[in-house]
């Protein structure tokens, strides 16, 4: 079981977050991007995750009123597949009930499988698809889940918590 320690993301892990960025995806988020969601931290939450103290993966929650909606959510090649991105979504999911969030929503290369099955786990449905959302020939599948707030919606985070595969130092202090 690895360990993996979740914070909140900083100026100075920008080169990281950029290297991991440019590794997972073909049209990759400026540096400028991050730091101007990180000089907002009234509607934008970034988070990282470190394994063997780097920067390994990252995920973004922005937040409207009560609406959440991940922004980015990536792990790097070389850290995939060892349940860091459900860890991740888990966090961004925590953040978002701390933050009054009832309902979220991002959106999904039609292409990304993985992805679409990790986000449905956590009760997130199709409801739409945007053409040519990330250029010309890829589609976005939108995704949502209307009421995180109820109950039932805590006992699935309660299960999807047991079910990490990580041991995981909180450093956002969310986790029960």
């Amino acid at each position: 079981m690895r360990n993996i320690q979740i914070m909140p993301m900083e100026k100075e892990d920008l080169e990281d977050i950029i290297a991991v960025e440019r590794a997972v995806f073909p049209d990759p988020w400026s540096q400028t991007m991050f730091a101007e969601q990180l000089e907002l931290p009234e509607i934008y939450s970034l988070i990282t995750a470190r394994m063997d103290d780097r920067v390994a993966g990252y995920g973004g929650l922005l937040r409207i009123r009560d609406e959440g909606h991940i922004t980015n959510l990536a792990v790097h090649p070389e850290a995939q597949s060892q349940g860091l991105g459900k860890s991740l979504v888990y966090f961004l999911f925590l953040l978002a009930l701390k933050e009054s969030v009832k309902s979220m929503t991002l959106e999904v290369r039609t292409t990304n499988t993985r992805a679409q099955e990790l986000y449905s786990q956590f009760g997130l449905e199709p409801i739409a698809l945007r053409k040519n959302y990330y250029g010309y020939e890829e589609d976005a599948l939108v995704m949502t889940i209307e009421d995180i707030s109820v109950a039932s919606y805590q006992r699935r985070l309660a299960d999807i918590q047991k079910s990490l595969k990580c041991h995981i130092q909180d450093s956002l202090n969310l986790a029960s």
